[in-house]
């Protein structure tokens, strides 16, 4: 299968980690076979991101 990347509310709560972490996560997409995909950031998938900093 072919790699799935996370879904937009998983994206969300990765971003708040990564904003209270204040470090980059690393994603790695893959699936059962087939190529692997690493993104260094979470703002590489979600780059309008929504924080506390809007409220």
């Amino acid at each position: 299968t072919s790699p799935i990347p996370p879904c937009g509310a998983c994206r969300q709560s990765i971003a708040e980690y990564e904003f209270k972490q204040e470090n980059p996560i690393e994603i790695y997409f893959m699936g059962e076979t087939g190529a692997i995909y690493k993104s260094d950031s979470l703002k590489n998938l979600l780059p309008f991101m929504f924080d506390k900093n809007f409220l």
